[in-house]
């Protein structure tokens, strides 16, 4: 295999002080006092062709002046083979390759060492605390890092929500859900396979979202009450007097909101990108510079079943009739409101959430009772649990009920 065929395993990483040299042919994990001019120039002689562990750490030593003690800790990650890579460590950082810590505190220089290519390794900074960080992909970048994991070792399991009544396993996805007893359905934790093969997602028994319609509509629930003596009034009345109300909410003012940054992939046409992608995502040009805070872009759309888009270029709040000001967002930007028809009442004022989080669009479900149904190209069909988020793709299906759908396009 040629050299400049090598690629290491997918990395991830979690912001944080130190900076992070990721690329498709090695990783390097330097602290923060390491110059940015310097950080970069090593982000692209990993890139290069040419670059191995031998040319990294001149430039890294170079760099730092040519003197062994004005060299800082580091961690450099290169293949050398299909079969191996090669590892440097300095100082006080400790790593672990496939559960197995690695240590450098008594070498003068620094230690180095051979790991099979497939390995699992965990990068963190020697004052690193944080045990359960929220790692996000990167393919080609330059990070702000608190810790960086290489390949697709063992992790920790999420906590999976118990069932209300007792655990049932996942439907299987050729037939409808058999829930002729709607208080055992169970909440499951949704487990999509992208790599098999498309499949039929059936519709959840009819009968099943008919049992709900009887249930009390008007039992309190956080989110879904707007705190206001118009909320008791005939809904009709609600309708024309909400809007009067609400207009001097200081939530409504939220257009006001600092703009939202992410670290993003930037084309030579100014596109952001996520980190994650080699290409741009509108115009195909390749992402060839380090990564760097942008203005979020817009992540999407959203559209219902009636034949409304709202785009995503912040939280949207969906419901008969939503409340934006009575509903917390992960960014604290107020959400657009996204009204739809419910003649049976069975989707409530505020039903379901679109958050962002950097990069990601998540629903979370906000009803007081019907629920939200997620349809997913080969998956079974998942019912929102209350109250958690569920990253959401493009052409995802939600259905709120009473015959009203949101279909999600364009995300990243």
């Amino acid at each position: 295999m040629a050299i400049d065929e090598i690629t290491m395993s997918s990395a991830r990483w979690s912001e944080g002080t130190w900076s992070a040299a990721i690329t498709p042919r090695g990783v390097m994990f330097l602290p923060d006092r390491v110059p940015s001019e310097l950080v970069e120039r090593i982000w692209e002689c990993l890139r290069s062709p040419e670059g191995s562990l031998t040319t990294v750490l001149d430039e890294f030593v170079m760099g730092m002046g040519g003197r062994l003690g004005g060299i800082p800790e580091f961690v450099l990650v290169m293949p050398v083979s299909s079969q191996e890579i090669r590892i440097a460590v300095r100082g006080r950082v400790v790593l672990e390759v496939n559960g197995t810590p690695v240590r450098a505190q008594e070498v003068a220089t620094w230690f180095e060492t051979a790991a099979p290519a497939s390995s699992h390794i965990v990068l963190p900074p020697p004052s690193q605390a944080d045990d359960t960080p929220v790692l996000r992909p990167a393919a080609d970048a330059v990070v702000p890092a608190g810790r960086v994991v290489i390949g697709e070792g063992p992790s920790r399991p999420a906590p999976v929500p118990a069932p209300r009544h007792e655990t049932a396993s996942t439907p299987e996805v050729s037939a409808p859900f058999d829930l002729e007893e709607p208080t055992t359905y169970p909440v499951v934790p949704f487990h999509g396979d992208e790599s098999s093969p498309t499949a039929e997602i059936t519709a959840i028994d009819d009968e099943y979202l008919a049992s709900l319609e009887g249930e009390d509509e008007d039992e309190e629930r956080p989110g879904d009450h707007d705190g206001r003596t118009v909320a008791e009034l005939p809904e009709d009345l609600v309708a024309e007097l909400l809007p009067a109300v609400s207009a001097s909410s200081p939530a409504r003012h939220a257009e006001t909101a600092p703009e939202q940054r992410v670290l993003s992939s930037v084309c030579a046409n100014g596109h952001a990108n996520p980190t994650s992608y080699t290409t741009c995502r509108q115009c195909g040009l390749p992402l060839n510079t380090p990564a760097r805070y942008r203005p979020r872009p817009s992540l999407g759309w959203a559209v219902s079943s009636s034949g409304q888009r709202v785009e995503l270029v912040r939280p949207v709040l969906i419901g008969r009739l939503p409340s934006p000001e009575n509903v917390t967002t992960m960014t604290g930007l107020t959400a657009q409101p996204l009204t739809v028809d419910s003649p049976e009442l069975l989707i409530s004022r505020n039903h379901l959430l679109l958050d962002v989080d950097e990069w990601s669009v998540l629903a979370q479900d906000l009803s007081h009772s019907n629920g939200t149904i997620l349809h997913r190209e080969g998956s079974s069909p998942l019912r929102l649990s209350a109250g958690q988020s569920v990253v959401l793709r493009s052409n995802d299906l939600l259905d709120l009920g009473d015959g009203q759908t949101v279909r999600l396009q364009d995300l990243p």
